[in-house]
């Protein structure tokens, strides 16, 4: 409704359309090991959208919390303001994928290579030597399918020589 100085008003029925931006998902993915090396297994994490190790309010880690996309809640009872989809690491369809560099071309690891190639924690194998190694998790929210996470090694894979061991420490050394 309107109204000018004399008085006068008028109303007018107007239809105004919200729609929902398609947000990208709070959460990322990390590779654990700078340089993968074989024999040892690259688990994934999860990071805030900064990079930060992703841990809750609520103490739950990354692991216990999954993909967080503010895209909504498919859940009736959720408030569309307060929606959010939490996807659990478990329900993940985690793809390992290996390329001769970190902006190449990937191909996908497949199961006959390497049977922990749809793990969120992947055991490095001879093959990926001299190799980056890609993580992609697939996920889709209320806007539709096509979401994805995606971390790449910051180093490609290397054979661990036979005679190099893991340093140890101490029990009683302070670190």
């Amino acid at each position: 409704m309107a109204t000018d100085e004399g008085g006068q008003t008028t109303s007018e029925v107007i239809m105004v359309e919200v729609t929902n931006e398609d947000e990208d998902a709070t959460t990322t993915i990390a590779v654990s090991l700078v340089q993968p090396r074989e024999g040892q297994h690259v688990t994934v994490r999860y990071a805030d959208d900064e990079g930060n190790p992703f841990v809750g309010e609520d103490g739950l880690s990354a692991a216990d919390r999954g993909i967080v996309d503010p895209d909504g809640n498919s859940a009736a009872d959720v408030p569309i303001d307060d929606a959010e989809m939490n996807i659990p690491a478990a329900d993940v369809a985690w793809q390992w994928s290996r390329g001769t560099s970190r902006s190449g071309t990937f191909v996908d690891i497949t199961e006959e290579e390497n049977s922990s190639r749809d793990d969120a924690s992947y055991l490095v194998i001879d093959d990926d030597r001299n190799h980056y190694l890609r993580v992609t998790a697939p996920y889709t929210d209320l806007e539709g399918e096509g979401k994805t996470l995606m971390a790449t090694s910051l180093r490609p894979a290397i054979k661990l020589r036979d005679d190099q061991v893991a340093p140890a420490f101490p029990a009683d050394c302070d670190l």
